[in-house]
Formats: C-alpha cells, sequence, structure tokens
C-alpha cells in the first residue's frame, strides 16, 4: 500500500465529551489511530485550533500595560477552570472513597476505578502557554509535555521559574506541580514580574511573600497566592477546585 500523508484536525469536540469534559478514552482512541498509521509508513500531520491574542507572557513584558488586580485574579480563574477538566476529579473520587467505606455499590466502584485512570497533568503551565484571547479570556495551549495524573515520572517539569522547590523530591506526576505555577503567574502579575523565589531556581532561595513587591492587596489574595507557593506541596491547594474557590472568594474577585 503507498503510504499516504493524512491531515487530522483536532478541536475542542475532538477530545472532549457533550459536557465539555476531557475525554480520556476519545484521546486514547485518537493515539491509537495515529499510531496504526504511522506504523503503516503514513505520515501523520495534526491540525489544531487556530488562536489569535497575545499569550500573558508578551503582557508581562510590554513596559506599556499595566495589569489590574481584579485582572489577574480572572486570569488565576481561567487558568484554573482548563486545569478542572484537565486534572483528574479529586472532590469526586473523595465523595465515592468515602461512600464506598459506608455503603457503596459495584458500581460506585467501577466508577472510582475509571476516575482514578483519569486525568492528565499539563507540566508547563507558565505565561508563555496562555493565551488571552478576544471574548473567551485565557486559554490554556501546548499540549506537548502532558502526562497521565499518577504515572511515574521519569523526567522533570519543563520550566524551572514554574516548578516547586521540592518537585524533584516527587515521584509521580500530581495535579499540585500545575497549581504552583498557577500561583507563580499570580505572584508575578500582582508584584513586579519577579518569582517568589527570585529570579533563580525555586529550589533556593526563600520565599518571598507577595506582600513584599506588591502593596494595596488585600490578606485574602496575599494568604492565597503564599499559600499557593509554597515550597511543600501539603501546605499549598490540593486541587484546582479548591483554588478555584478561594481566588473566587477574594475581594479583587469582585
Amino acid at each position: 500500500m503507498q503510504a499516504m500523508r493524512i491531515v487530522a484536525k483536532i478541536g475542542t469536540a475532538s477530545i472532549t465529551d457533550q459536557n465539555g469534559v476531557i475525554d480520556v478514552a476519545a484521546i486514547a482512541r485518537l493515539a491509537d489511530e495515529v499510531a496504526t498509521l504511522r506504523g503503516r509508513g503514513d505520515e501523520v500531520v495534526i491540525v489544531s485550533e487556530y488562536l489569535e491574542g497575545r499569550t500573558l507572557e508578551e503582557l508581562l513584558d510590554d513596559p506599556d500595560e499595566t495589569v489590574s488586580a481584579g485582572t489577574a485574579v480572572r486570569f488565576g480563574l481561567d487558568v484554573l477552570a482548563a486545569l478542572k477538566h484537565l486534572h483528574p476529579d479529586e472532590d469526586q473520587i473523595a465523595k465515592l472513597e468515602q461512600k464506598l467505606r459506608e455503603d457503596g455499590t459495584q458500581e460506585d466502584y467501577n466508577r472510582l476505578q475509571e476516575l482514578n485512570a483519569t486525568g492528565f497533568v499539563h507540566r508547563d503551565v507558565k505565561p508563555a502557554n496562555l493565551m488571552l484571547v478576544e471574548k473567551r479570556g485565557v486559554v490554556l495551549i501546548d499540549f506537548n509535555t502532558i502526562s497521565t495524573a499518577g504515572d511515574r515520572r521519569l523526567t522533570g517539569m519543563h520550566t524551572p521559574r514554574y516548578r516547586p522547590p521540592l518537585e524533584p523530591t516527587v515521584d509521580t506526576w500530581e495535579p499540585g506541580l500545575d497549581l504552583f505555577a498557577v500561583g507563580v503567574i499570580l505572584y508575578e502579575f500582582l508584584g513586579d514580574g519577579s518569582s517568589p523565589y527570585g529570579d533563580r531556581d525555586p529550589g533556593v532561595g526563600p520565599q518571598v511573600s507577595v506582600r513584599d513587591v506588591s502593596a494595596g492587596l488585600s490578606d485574602e489574595l496575599v494568604d492565597l497566592v503564599d499559600k499557593a507557593c509554597r515550597p511543600f506541596g501539603i501546605d499549598r491547594f490540593r486541587t484546582a477546585t479548591e483554588m478555584a474557590a478561594a481566588l473566587q472568594a477574594v475581594p479583587e474577585a469582585n
């Protein structure tokens, strides 16, 4: 059979279910199809959605742009909304585990197994991979380094500035790694563009509170950003849902 050049258009509907939630089974089917085509010698070109806008990195680097605390909070909420779809549904997992300890059914057990086997970690959440699109807000892009949540880690996170100080000690890919990056991004926009650990690898140096680089922030927002950037995972937010609820509650969100 003669080899062909096959173009696969990948849009939101290709990888989400009818409720707009990431469909792991659909992604697995797509990966299998691509592997089969490549295995027989075909060239596969994947075409994704074209987005027109600016990255948050461009916004941060533009000396003529000023981003208010309220806008920075909205940026954070947009990113967390994307991560809620990408990450495992930890809240539902916790509810099912509790139900199984009490009077759960086989159906509950099967659902728990399914949830534990789904979900991803982006691994490279940073301003350059966040695009501000008119009428849509901030869109998370560049899924080249995505890993399945819970998988054993064989490599590190992509961009040192946005990885937790103790990231090398984490044996598996956990959603908290992405949430730390969101905390650093909030810190950058609310402050002077610096990192909570200085302009160095976060593995060295003490954490600097966002209060020390920005005046006029509410206590609630300062506490949230400082918590999101803590060096120990146990002291940070556990899920995107939890972090989004806390961010939605700060005065700057209203």
